[in-house]
């Protein structure tokens, strides 16, 4: 259940990044990390929204705002190493 709405929230956010003209894919692994993450036995899965807003978006905004997505763009996200990344423009 908990990767259901991790994977819902994050195809909301890639509906939020469109509008800037940024086409966001993303592994599985990104899903089921958000998922593991954000739920616990005593919020559910509450805190989805705030793993996406506190560890994924921050890893995007200076790429929309200054870097190769300033202008639109397709990207890839991927978790490794205890991270997001962003992969290369597909």
């Amino acid at each position: 259940m908990a990767m259901n709405i991790a994977r819902k929230e994050l195809e909301n956010f890639k509906q939020l990044l469109l509008k800037k003209n940024v086409n966001m894919e993303f592994y599985e692994e990104v899903v089921k990390y958000i998922a593991e993450k954000g739920t616990s036995k005593e919020f559910g899965a509450r805190e989805i929204i705030r793993v996406i807003n506190s560890e994924l978006k921050p890893v995007l905004v200076d790429e929309i705002l200054f870097g190769r997505l300033s202008n639109g763009g397709r990207c890839k996200i991927h978790f490794t190493n205890g991270k997001f990344q962003l992969g290369d423009n597909l």
